[in-house]
């Protein structure tokens, strides 16, 4: 009997382990603008961390991780870089179907999301974050959020305070989102009383998205356009413009991203090893 049992435990942690090994996933997303060309290797293993290396000349070294943890009734996604560390909190409000970010950002979610986003993922915290009205510590993970933009019902409206830059000074912004007949995220606006600070717009091709566009001003120092064309399902081609307002001075560039999965083998050879 005890051998029975011996053989039921190694045959159990035998399909634990390759249960395991078949959740870590890598997808090497390459950026190729007019002169340069950088290459980002992602890594997931589950659906609670996420990694980001920088891959030179055949080797790739971490840039960036994401970790997410629950505590009681509260998720913390932990972000760590290379130059900086830091802590999203996130805690629920049942009756109101809200979700607050860091005790100042309210997101108020439809009854049927807010149900499932009670036990979210990484990427469901990223595409919940990643509009850019707000920086939070989520940059080095917005190219892998990019190939798979969520744009369902979704959020009802938000509530954003962001810190001025350079004044001792915060800035509320009243975030509007707006959906189309076939219950599809149309656009998304934020302003205060005397400014729009951002702007999107997705079009759509059939129930796909074919391309959106976006305004953001940044304090009136900067002020950015970006146009994103989806060239579906692993291209992205992407135009901004950014104008420095002070300085006078304005940038144009176009990148052309592109998106592929790695097999095992090749992922564990670029980083050696994966904990």
């Amino acid at each position: 009997m005890i051998r029975i049992n011996l053989l039921l435990c190694l045959l159990f942690s035998a399909v634990v382990s390759f249960a395991q090994k078949e959740t870590v996933r890598g997808f090497l997303i390459t950026s190729t603008g007019y002169q340069d060309t950088s290459r980002t290797l992602y890594v997931s293993k589950g659906v609670n961390q996420l990694s980001a290396y920088t891959v030179e000349n055949n080797k790739a070294t971490e840039a960036a991780s994401y970790r997410l943890s629950k505590s009681s009734n509260d998720f913390a996604l932990y972000c760590k870089s290379d130059q900086s560390s830091d802590t999203l909190k996130l805690a629920f409000q049942d009756q109101a179907h809200a979700v607050i970010v860091n005790s100042t950002d309210r997101y108020v979610l439809f009854p049927a999301f807010y149900k499932r986003f009670k036990h979210p993922s990484i990427l469901d915290i990223l595409d919940l974050l990643s509009d850019g009205v707000k920086e939070y510590p989520i940059n080095g993970a917005l190219l892998f959020q990019a190939f798979s933009p969520q744009t369902g019902r979704h959020i009802q409206k938000a509530t954003v305070v962001t810190q001025r830059s350079q004044a001792d000074l915060q800035d509320t912004w009243i975030c509007k989102y707006f959906y189309n007949k076939t219950n599809q995220l149309d656009s998304v606006s934020a302003a205060d009383r005397e400014e729009v600070r951002y702007y999107k717009k997705i079009h759509y091709k059939g129930a796909a998205i074919q391309s959106e566009k976006t305004y953001l001003n940044i304090e009136s120092r900067q002020v950015n356009h970006r146009t994103i064309v989806f060239k579906y399902p692993f291209v992205i081609k992407m135009h901004e413009n950014v104008l420095e307002i002070g300085k006078n001075r304005e940038t144009i560039s176009n990148v052309t991203i592109t998106k592929s999965t790695l097999p095992l083998t090749k992922l564990f050879k670029l980083i050696n090893k994966y904990d």
